[in-house]
C-alpha cells in the first residue's frame, strides 16, 4: 500500500511540474504504431533507386501514426553557399520548398507524427567536388540484386572542408524547421495555414550511405585514393560519434519551436551493437554477451541517453535471427517512466527478396508479432504494404490509379497499433501468438551430439555466403551452422517445419533479407517461446521436459497455411495465420493451454460490481484456431461467486469442422471474471481438449477497457518484464510417491507450513479442498470426489497467498 501511495503522489508531482510538456508526452505516445516510410524525390546520379508505388491517399488511412520522410542533400541544397565568384547564393543555396512541400502535405492531413532525415553520401551535392571546395571523390562499383553493376561515388568524409559544409547543412535545416515553413518568404507568410513544427517528433542522423552506418556502398574501384579506404573503428569513433554529438547540440539549440523533436540514431544491427563478428566463427555463450560496454549501442545509452533508436533488423523479414538480442537490448532502453521513454523504429523492408510470399500477409503478421514482443514502437511500412492496385485482383482492370486498401495487411497493421502500448496500466489489449522457436543456439534442447555434423563442428552461426549456382541445401553451400539447422527442422518435419534454404538462416537479419530464396523455420538466437504482451502461456514446471521445455503442455506446428485462391473471400484469416502455431498432443498428455494475464495489466482494468460490493472484470477473449480434424475444446476462466470465492466457469464446447481454414471466435466475458489465477495450473483462463482429436491454435487475445483515471500513471519496466513461468515461487512442491496407488504426501522443499491443498481433475473440476496447518499433507485416494486413474493437479497455499503447484499420477493397484 505504501508503494502505491508513493507512486500516486509521484504521478501528481510529475503532472504538476511538467504540465507544460503534456503535449510533447502525448505526441510521443501517439507516435507509437504503424508508420509510412517515404523517400522524397531524389536527384541521384545513376542508378536511381527503384520507383515505389505511392499515393497521398495513404495519409488518410486512420491507422497511420506517422510518416518518416527521407530527403536528398543534393536536391535540398542544389547550389553552393557561394557561387564561383564568391557571391552568396540566395537562401544559402537551399531549395526550402523541396523540404516544406513534403512536410506540409503530411501535416495537412490527420494529426500525423513526422520524422525526417537528410541523406548525404551518394546524395551529396555535386558542387562539393568542384572549385572552390574540391572535396575528394570515391568511386565504387555496386551490384544490384539482379547482378547488374552500377557506378556510385561518395565524398571524402574526413576532409575538414566536407565536415564543415555538412555540419552547416544540418544547422541550417534545424534553424529553418524551428522558424517554420514561412521563414523563407520575404513577407514572412507563404499563405499556407499549415505549420508542421508540433508534429515533428524526430530527426534521424544520417552520416554515410542512406540512413545506415556504412560510409559507402559497393566495391572501391582499383586505384582509388587512400582516403577512400575507411577503417570501421575510425569511421565510428572519429566521424559518426562526433556527428551525433554535434547534431544533438543543434537540436537542443532549436527547441524553442520544436518541443517534440528527438534525435534518432541508427546504432546498427547486432554485429555493431556488440562489436563482435557474429558472421565469422564467433558464437554467443549467453545473452549476457550482448551487454558489451564498448558497443555503439551502449555508447549512445551512456552519452545520448534520450536518443531514440533505429532497430536495423527487427522488421526486415520473417527469418528472425538474433531477435533474442534485440529484445534484451531494447528492454534496457526503458526509462524510469513512460513519459520519458526511448522509442525505437525499423522499416518493414522487403526489397531485395526473391523468396516466395516475401510480401505476403503471413510475413507481415510474423514481423508484427516478433517486433511487438521485442519492443519495437514504430513499424514503418511502404505504401504498397497497405495499398494494392485493383488490377492485382482483376486482371481486366488496367487503371493504375485506383489503388485500394489491402484489407488483410490493414488487419495486421491495426493489430500492431492495438498492441503497441508497452505500459500495462494504459494498454487495453493483450496477446499471445503461439510459437515454438527452433533456436539452433539452444544446445540443451538440441544437443550437439545429435544435431551437429561431426565432433569438430562448433555450434555457431558463422556466415557462409551461398553460391546460387548450386541448390540451396547442396553440401557446397553448407557449414556447421546451416547443417545443424537442417537437422533441427528435420526433427520437426512431421509438424510442418521446413528448412528449404539453410544458408540463408545464418547471420544478422540483413544477410537473410538479401540472400534468402526460400523458407526456413530454424535459425540462430530466435525467440524460443511464444510472442506475447501481457498474456503468458503457462508451462507447468512439474512436467517440463529437459530436452523440450517449451513443449510441456502443447507442441509447435509450422506452415499450416491455407491456400485461398478465392479473391472474393472476406475471411482474411487465411492470408494471415499459419506460418507458426501450437496444438494439443493428446498421445503425450498435452491437452490444454493455460494462460496468465499480467497482474499489472489487470490492476487498471475497468471493473463492474456484483453482489456484496464484489468487483470483477469483463472483456473479451479471442481465440484463433485451425478448423480441422474434428477436435473439441472448451474455454474455462476464473470466475467469482457472489461471496467473492472462486468459481471456475466455462463456455460451450467448440467442435472443429474440416474446412482446414483459420477461424477466430470471440468469447464475451460478462461481469463475472475474477482473474486471480484460480483456474487449473494457477491460470486466469485455459483452453482444454474435450475429445481425442488434436486441435491447433495460432493466437489468443484478452481485450478490456481501462479506467481513464490511470492514464498518466508512471510505470517502470524491467528487462525481465515477460515471465517465462508464472509461478516464481519461493518454494517447490514435492509429491511422493508419484505415481501413487492409494496415498501420497505433499510438502514444500523449504519445510514451510502448508495452509490449504486444492486438487483438480483433468476436466478442471475441484475434487479436494483441504485446509490445515502442517508441513506435510497426507492425501488418501478415498478423500477425492473423483479418483479414477489419471493425472491430477495439486495446488497448495502457504504464507498467506503464495502458491506452489504440481501434478500427480494416480493408478489402480
Amino acid at each position: 500500500m505504501k508503494q502505491t501511495f508513493t507512486c500516486t503522489l509521484l504521478c501528481c508531482v510529475i503532472v504538476l511540474l511538467f504540465s507544460i510538456k503534456c503535449f510533447a508526452q502525448s505526441v510521443d505516445k501517439n507516435a507509437k504504431g504503424i508508420w509510412l516510410y517515404h523517400v522524397a524525390p531524389l536527384d541521384r546520379p545513376n542508378p536511381q533507386p527503384p520507383t515505389r508505388n505511392f499515393d497521398k491517399k495513404v495519409y488518410n488511412y486512420p491507422g497511420l501514426k506517422g510518416v518518416q520522410l527521407a530527403f536528398s542533400w543534393r536536391k535540398l541544397q542544389p547550389l553552393a553557399p557561394v557561387d564561383s565568384a564568391g557571391n552568396p547564393n540566395t537562401n544559402g543555396g537551399f531549395n526550402w520548398n523541396y523540404l516544406d512541400s513534403e512536410l506540409i502535405d503530411v501535416a495537412s492531413h490527420q494529426n500525423l507524427s513526422i520524422g525526417i532525415m537528410i541523406w548525404p553520401g551518394e546524395d551529396a551535392p555535386g558542387w562539393l567536388y568542384a572549385s572552390p571546395y574540391n572535396i575528394g571523390k570515391c568511386n565504387t562499383n555496386w551490384k544490384d540484386t539482379g547482378g547488374v553493376i552500377y557506378p556510385k561515388y561518395f565524398p571524402d568524409y574526413f576532409n575538414s572542408g566536407y565536415s564543415q559544409l555538412w555540419y552547416a547543412m544540418i544547422d541550417s535545416v534545424m534553424h529553418h524547421l524551428n522558424m517554420g515553413p514561412d521563414s523563407d518568404e520575404p513577407d514572412g507568410d507563404d499563405d499556407n495555414p499549415v505549420d508542421f513544427r508540433n508534429q515533428l517528433v524526430f530527426y534521424q542522423s544520417s552520416e554515410g550511405a542512406t540512413g545506415d552506418l556504412d560510409p559507402q556502398r559497393g566495391t572501391l574501384i582499383t586505384g582509388s585514393e587512400s582516403y577512400c579506404t575507411i577503417d570501421d573503428s575510425l569511421w565510428i569513433n572519429q566521424f559518426v560519434k562526433p556527428a551525433w554529438l554535434y547534431t544533438n547540440s543543434i537540436l537542443n539549440n532549436n527547441k524553442s519551436n520544436l518541443p517534440n523533436v528527438h534525435l534518432l540514431l541508427n546504432t546498427g544491427d547486432v554485429t555493431e551493437m556488440t562489436t563482435k563478428d557474429l558472421n565469422g566463427n564467433v558464437s554467443f555463450n549467453s545473452l549476457s554477451d550482448f551487454s558489451d560496454s564498448n558497443s555503439l549501442f551502449n555508447w549512445v545509452t551512456t552519452n545520448l541517453p534520450g536518443a531514440w533508436r533505429k532497430a536495423t533488423g527487427l522488421a526486415h523479414w520473417h527469418q528472425l535471427n538474433y531477435e533474442r538480442f534485440f529484445k534484451d537490448g531494447y528492454n534496457e532502453l526503458s526509462a524510469d517512466s513512460v513519459n520519458s521513454e526511448v522509442l525505437t523504429r525499423d522499416e518493414c523492408d522487403q526489397h531485395n527478396i526473391a523468396i516466395p510470399n516475401s510480401g505476403s500477409t503471413y510475413n507481415f503478421y510474423t514481423i508484427a508479432v516478433s517486433a511487438l514482443h521485442s519492443g519495437l514502437d514504430m513499424n514503418m511500412v511502404y505504401y504498397d504494404q497497405l495499398y494494392m492496385n485493383d488490377s492485382l485482383l482483376d486482371p481486366l482492370d488496367s487503371i493504375t490509379t485506383d489503388d485500394t486498401i489491402n484489407t488483410a495487411n490493414k488487419i495486421v497493421a491495426d493489430f500492431f497499433n492495438n498492441n503497441v502500448d508497452e505500459n500495462p496500466l494504459t494498454a487495453t489489449h493483450t496477446f499471445c501468438a503461439l510459437h515454438d522457436g527452433l533456436d539452433a543456439s539452444d544446445t540443451s534442447r538440441f544437443p550437439v551430439a545429435n544435431y551437429n555434423s561431426g565432433s569438430n563442428c562448433i555450434p555457431s552461426p558463422a556466415y557462409k555466403a551461398p553460391n546460387r549456382n548450386f541448390a540451396p541445401n547442396d553440401p557446397f553451400n553448407l557449414n556447421c551452422g546451416s547443417s545443424r539447422c537442417i537437422k533441427i527442422a528435420q526433427k520437426k518435419k512431421k509438424y510442418g517445419a521446413v528448412q528449404n534454404d539453410a544458408p540463408a538462416a545464418q547471420g544478422a537479419p540483413i544477410h537473410q533479407r538479401n540472400t534468402a530464396i526460400d523458407v526456413n523455420d530454424a535459425g540462430w538466437y530466435i525467440h524460443k517461446g511464444n510472442y506475447e504482451r501481457f498474456l503468458h502461456q503457462i508451462n507447468p514446471v512439474i512436467i517440463q521436459s529437459v530436452n523440450d521445455p517449451y513443449n510441456s503442455t502443447s507442441i509447435g506446428y509450422w506452415n499450416k497455411i491455407y491456400k485461398d485462391v478465392n479473391t472474393t473471400d472476406t475471411d482474411y484469416n487465411n492470408l494471415i495465420f499459419g506460418r507458426f502455431a501450437r496444438g494439443f498432443d493428446l498421445a503425450t498428455g498435452k491437452n490444454a493451454f493455460y494462460f496468465d494475464i499480467e497482474d499489472t495489466f489487470l490492476t487498471t482494468g475497468a471493473k463492474c460490481r456484483i453482489q456484496n460490493n464484489q468487483y470483477v472484470y469483463a472483456g473479451i477473449i479471442k481465440v484463433t484456431y485451425l478448423d480441422s480434424g474434428g477436435a473439441k475444446w472448451k474455454l474455462y476462466y476464473d470466475g467469482m461467486k457472489a461471496d467473492g470465492s472462486f468459481l471456475q466457469k466455462s463456455f460451450a464446447t467448440i467442435t472443429n469442422g474440416n474446412t482446414n481454414i483459420w477461424k477466430t471466435i470471440v468469447f464475451t466475458i460478462p461481469c463475472a471474471a475474477r482473474f486471480k489465477n484460480g483456474c487449473l495450473n494457477q491460470s486466469d483462463f485455459y483452453i482444454k481438449s474435450t475429445n481425442s482429436k488434436n486441435g491447433v491454435f495460432a493466437l489468443v487475445e484478452y481485450i478490456t477497457n481501462k479506467d481513464s483515471a490511470v492514464a498518466m500513471k508512471p510505470y517502470t519496466k524491467t528487462s525481465n518484464q515477460l515471465k517465462e513461468n508464472v509461478y516464481g515461487n519461493e518454494a517447490k512442491l514435492i509429491i511422493t510417491p508419484n505415481p501413487s496407488a492409494n496415498s501420497f504426501f505433499v510438502r514444500l522443499d523449504k519445510e514451510i507450513e502448508i495452509e490449504s491443498v486444492f486438487i483438480y481433475n483433468s476436466n478442471g473440476e475441484e475434487i479436494l479442498n483441504k485446509r490445515m496447518k502442517s508441513k506435510i499433507a497426507a492425501i488418501h485416494k478415498t478423500e477425492l470426489k473423483w479418483n479414477h486413474p489419471g493425472y491430477y493437479f495439486v495446488t497448495v497455499l502457504y504464507n498467506g497467498n503464495k502458491r506452489a503447484s504440481g501434478k500427480v499420477l494416480i493408478f489402480n493397484e
